[in-house]
């Protein structure tokens, strides 16, 4: 999980400024906005293994490479200031639970809290 520090100055058009900034910096980088939602963005590389990486802006990053992920964290963070906050684990009052190669998503708090 990658959290962009982002400065809003109380504008109205600053967070359609930086997101245009953001999705320049993207489009540079090689990736691919979504067509569904302007807010996802894919990178799909076939160099030596097949690796691709996906972007949730300001929130979630993951991949098939942890490398390729650390990378792009270092690149973006040339650009933006950028805070790691490691392996997700809550987002959005969802949780998530990682089990090998699988990931589980529960809102058990959620189901908690109305019992």
């Amino acid at each position: 999980m990658c959290h962009i520090k982002k400065s809003l100055y109380g504008l109205k058009q600053a967070p359609q400024a930086w997101f245009s900034k953001l999705r320049e910096t993207l489009l540079q980088l090689g990736y691919v906005g979504s067509k569904a939602d302007t807010s996802l963005f894919t990178l799909y590389q076939t160099t030596f293994s097949i690796s691709s990486l996906y972007m949730l802006i300001d929130i979630i990053i993951t991949g098939t490479s942890s490398t390729e992920i650390n990378n792009f964290i270092q690149r973006l963070g040339n650009v933006f200031p950028v805070k790691d906050l490691g392996i997700l684990s809550y987002f959005l009052g969802v949780e998530a639970l990682f089990d090998g190669p699988d990931l589980f998503l529960t809102q058990r708090k959620y189901e908690a809290n109305l019992l």
